[in-house]
């Protein structure tokens, strides 16, 4: 809900803007990518999306997303073919591999269009663009950091989901210092605020709203990390 609100002001606040989301294991980063993709393609699809960056896109109606490879495979790819990860509609797109071993396009019929990279690619690939929606899924390098923001000339929001373990500084120097401008937002998410439970008000850290893991899961996990791995998960 928070990331959604952000990604809304940022396009009212904004022609060009970043929503930089830190958030631990587990929140559903990608998830929320995934749904605010589809909304944007397929136009409000509930109350939760009832925002007119989701009505009337004014911005170039190309998204890229550039992810690791594993993500794109297991994660992200998985939302346009058949099965439980599904989101994007059957019949309203065609998936295009260009010339490589993997799908790399995504073309649907009102004139959307995705493209994804993985972000071990060559800076080069990443030139020559006017892009409407760059969403950067976990760190990306400071050099293609740079490609991708000269691509936003026609009007751009960048969205950059990520669980900051190998976060390079630019991240600090030239996002999280500028928020509080109309053009840089932050949302951070802690992993107990998915907490199918609220136990705040006995003293605990549970603080969960509408949450979908357990304080079991939750509590195993992050007693399984160490000291600095806990800080930055």
């Amino acid at each position: 809900e928070k990331i959604i609100k952000a990604f809304a002001e940022a396009y009212d606040n904004s022609s060009i803007s970043v929503v930089l989301a830190t958030n631990a294991n587990g929140v559903g980063k990608t998830t929320i990518a995934k749904h605010i993709i589809a909304n944007l393609v397929y136009g409000a699809q509930n109350g939760w999306f009832d925002y007119p960056v989701f009505k009337r896109f004014k911005f170039p109606k190309l998204i890229w997303i550039v992810s690791t490879g594993t993500s794109l495979k297991d994660n992200i790819i998985p939302a346009f073919q058949d099965g439980d990860d599904r989101i994007f509609k059957e019949g309203t797109f065609t998936l295009h591999k260009e010339g490589k071993p993997y799908e790399s396009m995504v073309k649907f019929n009102n004139g959307w269009r995705i493209k994804f990279f993985t972000n071990d690619q060559d800076v080069k690939q990443f030139e020559s663009a006017t892009v409407g929606v760059i969403i950067a899924d976990e760190p990306i390098g400071e050099p293609i950091y740079k490609a991708l923001k000269s691509r936003r000339r026609k009007g751009n929001i960048m969205f950059m989901p990520m669980t900051p373990l190998d976060c390079e500084p630019y991240v600090i120097d030239d996002i999280v210092s500028k928020v509080g401008s109309k053009r840089h937002f932050h949302v951070e998410g802690s992993v107990y605020e998915v907490s199918t439970i609220d136990n705040t008000a006995e003293g605990g850290q549970h603080c969960g709203v509408r949450g979908h893991l357990t304080p079991e899961v939750i509590d195993s996990m992050v007693e399984d990390y160490d000291i600095e791995e806990k800080e930055a998960r």
